[in-house]
């Protein structure tokens, strides 16, 4: 993950640092990183589901508890 001088995509915060999270295209600060960290919220799968299909990836399989996986690796013999 790398740093970008960008603002959160999830709490709107301009001034956070931010963190992008691979595969998902999603810029995210310390605060929603760590709120998310065992899955993301239902609230944020619309922007999850945007940044999945601007890489050309399917949607990962669900964590335990239904939430979408905080991170996501595709398959190995999947062409990126």
């Amino acid at each position: 993950m790398k740093q970008a001088p960008k603002g959160c995509q999830l709490c709107q915060d301009a001034a956070a640092p931010c963190i992008e999270i691979p595969h998902y295209k999603l810029m995210v600060c310390t605060t929603c990183k760590l709120d998310n960290l065992s899955g993301w919220k239902p609230e944020h799968e619309p922007l999850l589901r945007q940044g999945l299909a601007a890489s050309g990836l399917f949607i990962p399989d669900r964590t335990p508890e239904g939430l979408l996986p905080f991170t996501y690796q595709p398959p190995s013999d999947y062409a990126l």
